[in-house]
């Protein structure tokens, strides 16, 4: 009966290895420390940043990461993405989950909080990952983040 526990236990930590490494193998392709996406049918395209605020009563107790786009370069749109990922305290990275994407312009600013699809890993290079997130206006009229994809972001 141990050799068995014994053999069980070790075919669970295998297969954690295993989905653990095949995580890594998902990098997305992308220029590396960029975020890029398309909102509401445009390109935007910005170098970012990862920040990490640990549990407090001001993140609701949970891990916050965000990656934010930089300050854009002259003569473009004064404009920014930043996508918002969260998790228990302690918890692994792979806990993480997105929940808003905040897009802010000198003209309007929009929280998408109807999260879509959205990936994520770290590597010794920074954190990657994918995104989409949408909102409904009362009106009905839907606006959408989509084919977001962030690589190798700095914290």
């Amino acid at each position: 009966m141990k050799t068995l526990l014994a053999l069980a236990s070790a075919l669970i930590l295998l297969a954690g290895c295993d989905s653990d490494s095949k995580k890594e193998d998902a990098k997305p392709s992308g220029t590396p420390k960029t975020l890029t996406c398309t909102i509401e049918g445009r390109s935007f395209s910005r170098t970012a940043k990862a920040r990490f605020q640990a549990a407090s009563a001001s993140t609701a107790n949970r891990d916050v990461l965000s990656i934010s786009t930089d300050a854009p370069p002259a003569g473009s749109p004064n404009e920014y993405v930043t996508v918002f990922f969260n998790k228990a305290p302690g918890a692994p990275n792979s806990d993480y989950k997105l929940t808003s994407v905040y897009y802010d312009a000198t003209t309007n600013a929009t929280i998408y909080e109807d999260e879509g699809p959205a990936t994520l890993s770290k590597t010794a290079s920074g954190w990657s990952g994918t995104f989409s997130a949408s909102i409904t206006r009362p009106s009905g009229v839907v606006l959408k983040v989509e084919n977001g994809v962030f690589t190798d972001i700095p914290e």
